[in-house]
């Protein structure tokens, strides 16, 4: 597999981890002073803040399923060329910069890429429904996880909420969950900068992904719904590590 010293970047303050079906590049130094929901909102390419496992330190992530290259529909020369395309998305992006004069395909044809239920999720009355943010320069996926936290939600409910989200982000790869000033928060993977011929299978891997983390963080509509009595979440804001 390509390596960040193949593609002759010269930075020595990224690193290539290739664990299971992902390979990840991963700012060595961890990130101080920044709000991990927040930080990242905007940002081109699926750049996420993760909490360490081992250390707690916040670090910036950035996964790549490693079926594009050894997917089915690459032999071994264009999937070895598709991943390091792949790489060099992640370097030119790893400064929060846009890739430059970089512009998504047509609308039609990136929704042609998502199935018929790819954007919508529910369960009994539970529903949400995604959208495709395409414009100038920017594709992104996202599904809204809450749409505001009342002022009056208690600080321990909103302890938990925190937590609750940094855990899915740290879970779950590709997704970042961006939050505003009033709490709304939303679910999203952003492919800006991507290589076009990769972006069938990440469009793929980043809807299962999506899937995945908004399920999880379904408790958040109980945790802000301050009609609903609670004694565990006003008193213990433990357990929810991330």
């Amino acid at each position: 597999m390509m390596t960040l010293a193949q593609l002759d970047w010269g930075r020595d303050d990224l690193e290539l981890i290739a664990i299971g079906h992902w390979i990840t590049v991963r700012t060595i130094a961890p990130q101080a002073d920044i709000d991990p929901l927040r930080a990242h909102t905007g940002r081109p390419g699926p750049w996420r803040f993760v909490a360490d496992p081992v250390d707690g330190l916040i670090r910036c992530e950035f996964d790549l399923p490693s079926a594009l290259h050894s997917g089915e529909d690459n032999d071994a020369d264009g999937g070895e060329e598709l991943m390091a395309d792949c790489l060099r998305w992640a370097l030119r992006t790893a400064d929060g910069q846009p890739v430059e004069k970089w512009e998504p395909p047509p609308r039609t044809e990136v929704e042609s890429w998502i199935p018929p239920s790819g954007l919508s999720l529910q369960r009994g009355r539970w529903v949400r429904q995604g959208s495709v943010h395409h414009g100038p320069g920017r594709l992104a996926l996202r599904f809204p996880v809450v749409l505001g936290v009342p002022a009056t939600l208690s600080s321990s409910r909103r302890a938990w909420l925190r937590r609750l989200f940094l855990a899915a982000q740290t879970h779950w790869r590709m997704v970042r969950l961006e939050q505003t000033d009033d709490g709304a928060t939303d679910a999203v993977v952003d492919l800006s900068g991507a290589p076009t011929a990769a972006l069938p299978r990440l469009i793929e891997t980043s809807l299962e992904c999506l899937h995945c983390v908004v399920r999880w963080v379904e408790p958040a509509d109980f945790v802000v719904d301050a009609a609903v009595a609670s004694d565990a979440l006003e008193v213990c804001q433990h357990g929810l590590n991330p």
